[in-house]
């Protein structure tokens, strides 16, 4: 509703709201607003950030990963066990 209000006037919400309701109601507005945006990310926002840079992370280590075996593999072939390191 507010973007209609702004494309039809050509002017923003809050300029409006100050300009008819006086520059408190505007203020109260405006904070309003921050509080909203402000809470829409923290409950929105980040975790789907979080969930976005942790699916990246593992791509990533998909991909830079060697082909074969994974580097913390020992090196003896399946069947054989290896002797402990302190014998």
């Amino acid at each position: 509703m507010s973007g209609r209000v702004a494309a039809v006037s050509g002017r923003g919400t809050f300029d409006l709201v100050r300009e008819r309701l006086g520059p408190r109601v505007g203020l109260v507005n405006l904070a309003a607003s921050m509080l909203v945006t402000m809470r829409a990310n923290v409950f929105i926002g980040f975790p789907l950030s979080g969930a976005l840079s942790l699916t990246i992370a593992a791509a990533a280590t998909i991909v830079l990963l060697p082909q074969g075996r994974p580097a913390a593999c020992s090196r003896s072939p399946p069947g054989r066990r290896r002797a402990p390191a302190w014998r």
